[in-house]
């Protein structure tokens, strides 16, 4: 059986409960199937998608994932190792999702989006709707090698001292201000998130 070995350049993070979507990537892309209550492989990452069972291998290192799919009509044997703290966060819970009793919850607001790559953290994007009316926003992203908050109007980039999560509350530390986004989300989905965030450098120059 061909084995494909692969060590996650960019990873991933999404929620979007309005449409029902939960996905993560360690390069590979994985969708969550709420009717089987597990991560399955999208093997179209680039255009629509097309998840397909996974069949996981158990492994004492965590960070290594190991698992049995058919890519292409062919039973293949894939394994990502982690370069990462985020990494082994994903792996983790593609491992554990189904022992999670994760549902998607009406009440949950915001589509939260955190992407890593280039070795850190490169943008979060926070979306709150409510009565499909966008009510919300918070955009961070990694410029010239620093975390930013970035503000529409006018348009400015703001340098970040601190970025940490407590409860549901984001706060982004600047030169002057605190500026605190408030999560509408379930527990789950903050713990995750709490998890990715515990690692991150504010600025890498």
């Amino acid at each position: 059986m061909p084995v494909k070995k692969i060590a996650p350049v960019i990873t991933v993070f999404c929620y979007h409960p309005r449409f029902h979507e939960f996905y993560v990537a360690a390069d590979l892309k994985f969708y969550f199937n709420r009717h089987t209550g597990s991560f399955e492989m999208d093997q179209h990452p680039h255009s629509d998608p097309f998840p397909v069972p996974v069949e996981l291998h158990n492994t004492a290192d965590a960070g290594i994932l190991q698992f049995d799919t058919v890519y292409r009509g062919q039973q293949t044997t894939y394994e990502l190792t982690a370069l990462h703290p985020w990494d082994i966060v994903i792996f983790n819970l593609v491992r554990e999702i189904s022992h999670a009793d994760f549902t998607f919850h009406d009440d949950d607001k915001d589509k939260i989006e955190l992407i890593f790559e280039g070795g850190d953290l490169s943008k979060i994007y926070f979306y709150k709707h409510e009565d499909d009316q966008l009510i919300d926003s918070l955009r961070i992203v990694r410029y010239e090698g620093s975390l930013h908050l970035v503000r529409q109007r006018p348009f400015t980039r703001i340098p970040l001292k601190g970025l940490v999560l407590e409860g549901n509350q984001l706060l982004a530390h600047t030169a002057t201000e605190i500026i605190q986004y408030t999560l509408h989300t379930q527990p789950f989905i903050l713990g995750i998130m709490k998890q990715l965030l515990e690692n991150i450098q504010l600025s890498s120059v």
